[in-house]
């Protein structure tokens, strides 16, 4: 029987997103009789890929399924959350490979004893895409890339909050005024792409003025290198002005401070003998244009015996030196809008996102904190924006598995957004879809994925597996509104529509960086939805009823394959052959039997399999013929 391929295995003694767990095979508890049922995808070609399912029914006659249950050879495993996968392969080819059917996590154990039964567990296992439903929501982009780096000591994002972020629990920044000038912890206008205000000093003097100061968990020492960085914004001065320091308990600090001309220093200084161990100075006045800097300082030990030190303006190293290691090791304070106390040296001016590290940044990490801070990553693909926030909530590229986009996308602030909203966003933005595949990567399609691909499977059709769903209007839209992040809202009618069906609007969010795209959007919802079409909704496949030939290609098919279906009742139906998408699907295992019900969507109007018009190709480049309009 087909069934004889499968296998079920958890991973109980690894965390949930573990990369390479050891697997315990439980097949032989599975009760088949009681059916696998998996559902993955859509129902339609509108709605979003939801999470995926899987359920099945376990044999725990002797506990084995039970938590908390010492005995359990499984225990204390026997926990929410542990990983499951689905396997299977071609039991009439001996040389197969086992393939994934599903993988994902159960999400608890509950047991069920009846009076005359034995004992079992019915448990249900939900894809990756739940879980990050449930990731915290996001911070800026700035916020974001700045925490997604290794040994981050402390980080204040100084856009509407003085204290040091969660994933790095420090000590708050204390104000620490001077006997004149103010500070507005709102008044200042930070970098363009966190979506906040900042802290504005504006002190009377070198001397006079406030300050923000913070004590380190942990000292931070020479040992294995350290960085600090901030965003820096200079209001002018008549003399030298320290943006922010570092500094230990003897009064030896690590300072960035801009000169009466805006050149930037830094500099390792005794401030109770006065003199530098190191300085380092930019060649140009940067700062003295009035906009905002991102400055960072990265310091290399190498065995001990020689310092190498790193200065970055705009992530771009503009000056570096190699000395002897400092007289002081160990840092424990940080200070913005000024230096340590025995050198305040008050700044003018904004500041914002300044973070220390316990080791050394690379120059790849420091370009990336700049663009965060300016341009957000403006004009990278769909794609690749997908892959930046999937990596801000831990998912690694080996669990991504991403057709290359055709759009790119601008700035979009992430504060408060839900991770999957913004990846789902872009999707949408893409013309594509955004779910988790079988082997529980985070899978996207672009907007061609489907539409230059063969038809991969072959159904025989009648009345008793093909719905029909005629003229229905659930489907139907013909007002559409796309909102662009940064843009403007483009709205498109269908005029005939809403006469002949009524006005069905929908509104779209979309990261496209032009107004054009967001047009395009628009125009395609409609061109695609505006009018009902007859078509097969779903069709049902009993693949241990097809020769076992043919097994391993129909358990092929998935979501966004094309799918024939031949010899249609033509009384019934207006098409004798229809092809169309595969938008989902739900299969249900059991003994003697492998039946999977495909969700569709139609091609085109007539049932019929289509490309958009490629140039050059023989086929596909025959307009008015072969061809029809893609997005």
């Amino acid at each position: 029987m087909i069934t004889d391929g499968l296998r079920v295995q958890v991973a109980f003694e690894a965390n949930p997103d573990a990369a390479s767990p050891t697997w315990t095979d439980v097949t032989r508890y599975v009760r088949l009789a009681s059916g696998i049922s998996i559902t993955r995808g859509r129902q339609d070609a509108r709605s979003q890929p939801s999470v995926g399912t899987c359920a099945m029914t376990l044999d725990n006659t002797d506990g084995r399924f039970t938590s908390g249950r010492a005995s359990s050879p499984y225990s204390p495993w026997v926990i929410p959350g542990r990983k499951l996968r689905v396997q299977w392969k071609d039991p009439n080819d001996g040389g197969a490979s086992w393939t994934d059917r599903f993988v994902g996590h159960v999400e608890s154990w509950p047991t069920t004893q009846g009076p005359t039964t034995a004992a079992y567990t019915s448990i249900n296992v939900v894809d990756r895409l739940a879980a990050l439903g449930l990731a915290d929501e996001l911070r800026s982009v700035p916020s974001q890339e700045i925490l997604a780096g290794s040994n981050l000591a402390a980080y204040y994002p100084l856009n509407g909050d003085l204290g040091s972020v969660a994933e790095a629990p420090q000590e708050s920044l204390m104000v620490r005024p001077g006997p004149e000038g103010t500070l507005d912890l709102q008044g200042g206008t930070g970098v363009p792409t966190d979506g906040g205000a900042s802290p504005l000093f504006t002190p009377t003097s070198v001397t006079t003025g406030s300050v923000l100061d913070a004590q380190l968990s942990s000292a931070i020492s020479i040992a294995s290198g350290r960085s600090v960085r901030g965003s820096v914004r200079w209001a002018g001065a008549a003399d030298e002005r320290i943006a922010f320091a570092l500094s230990d308990i003897y009064g030896t600090a690590l300072e960035v401070a801009v000169s009466a001309a805006g050149a930037v220093t830094a500099r390792a200084r005794n401030t109770w003998t006065g003199t530098d161990e190191w300085t380092l100075t930019t060649p140009t006045n940067i700062m003295a244009d009035g906009g905002t800097h991102s400055l960072t300082v990265t310091e290399t030990n190498s065995g001990g015996a020689t310092q190498t030190v790193y200065l970055y303006v705009d992530g771009i190293e503009v000056a570096s030196t190699s000395t002897a290691p400092l007289s002081s090791s160990s840092y424990s304070f940080v200070h913005v809008g000024g230096g340590a106390p025995r050198s305040r040296a008050y700044f003018p001016g904004t500041l914002s996102h300044v973070a220390v590290w316990s080791t050394p940044l690379s120059p790849t990490r420091v370009a990336d904190h700049h663009v965060a801070c300016t341009t957000g990553w403006a004009g990278e693909r769909t794609d690749e924006r997908i892959a930046r926030v999937a990596s801000w909530v831990g998912v690694t590229p080996a669990e991504m598995a991403l057709d290359v986009g055709a759009v790119t996308v601008g700035h979009r602030d992430t504060s408060g957004a839900s991770p999957v909203g913004v990846m789902q966003d872009l999707a949408v933005t893409e013309g594509g879809a955004l779910l988790v595949d079988r082997s529980g990567r985070v899978q996207f399609d672009w907007r061609r994925h489907r539409t230059l691909q063969s038809s991969v499977l072959t159904v025989i059709g009648s009345d008793d597996n093909a719905v029909v769903s005629n003229a229905d209007l659930r489907d139907v839209v013909n007002d559409v509104s796309v909102e662009r992040s940064g843009g403007a809202t483009v709205r498109k009618v269908d005029a005939s529509s809403v006469q002949q069906f009524r006005r069905r609007r929908i509104s779209v969010t979309t990261a496209a960086d032009t107004d054009a795209q967001a047009i395009a959007t628009a125009e395609y919802l409609l061109s695609r939805f505006a009018y009902p079409r007859p078509e097969i909704q779903s069709v049902s496949v009993d693949v241990h009823t097809l020769p076992s030939a043919q097994h391993a290609a129909i358990l092929a098919a998935d979501f966004g394959d094309k799918i024939t279906i031949s010899s249609l009742p033509t009384a019934s139906l207006p098409f004798g052959t229809y092809v169309a998408y595969i938008e989902g699907y739900t299969e249900t295992l059991g003994p003697g039997t492998w039946t999977t019900i495909y969700f569709l969507s139609s091609i085109t109007a007539s049932g019929t399999d289509t490309r958009p018009w490629i140039l050059g190709d023989a086929t596909y480049s025959v307009l008015g013929s072969t061809t029809i309009p893609a997005y």
